[in-house]
Formats: structure tokens, C-alpha cells, sequence
């Protein structure tokens, strides 16, 4: 798997989501710390069950799609402090180009 600088993944966005198409995982760094991985999505057979009301919407200020969050995600989420929530938001929302971004909790 490829790690990359939160900076240079903003730049490069295209790129990421082409590997992302072609099947590699791409690691988003940020503060030294693990923050984001863009990847490919699941196969139909293997995607994610999960049922649209659960997952809570936000809207960001300025921004043209919505980001979501499911389950535990969302509680993690909300465990933020306000701050930190709303540069979450902005950072997803640079990403949201294409549509909207659904934040899925980590697998166990």
C-alpha cells in the first residue's frame, strides 16, 4: 500500500482515485498520523449491508455534496470536539468533487 502527505493527496486527488479504480489502496498521512485511505470500492457481492437510515448526513457550509457517516463511525464522529468536527467536514468536502462521501466505520 502507498502512503502519501494529506497536502500532496489534495493535489493529486485524479491520480489517488485512478489507483483507487485500478485496485490500490492509497494511505492519506497527515500530522505523521494515519487520517484517511482511498481505495477501491468493494465488489457488489462484497459490499458493505447497511440500511440508508442509519446513516446520518451533514452538509457543509459552501460545499455542494453532502458527507455521510454510518454507525459507528458517526459516533466517533460526534465524539469530536466541535472544532475538530467542522475541519473533518471541510476536509471531506474537498474531496466530495464527484458526489457525495460516505465515511464507513473500520472493520474489526
Amino acid at each position: 500500500m502507498k502512503s502519501i502527505p494529506a497536502r500532496a493527496a489534495r493535489a493529486s486527488i485524479s491520480a489517488l482515485l485512478d489507483l483507487a479504480e485500478a485496485g490500490e489502496s492509497t494511505l492519506i498521512i497527515r500530522n505523521s498520523k494515519p487520517a484517511a485511505m482511498i481505495g477501491p470500492v468493494p465488489s457488489r457481492e462484497n459490499s458493505y449491508a447497511f440500511d440508508p437510515e442509519e446513516v446520518r448526513w451533514y452538509r457543509v457550509h459552501g460545499a455542494r455534496h453532502k458527507i455521510g457517516f454510518l454507525g459507528a463511525a458517526n459516533a466517533a464522529f460526534l465524539a469530536l470536539p466541535r472544532d475538530r468536527r467542522a475541519r473533518v467536514l471541510d476536509d471531506l468536502a474537498a474531496v466530495a468533487i464527484g458526489g457525495p462521501v460516505l465515511v464507513l466505520p473500520a472493520s474489526s
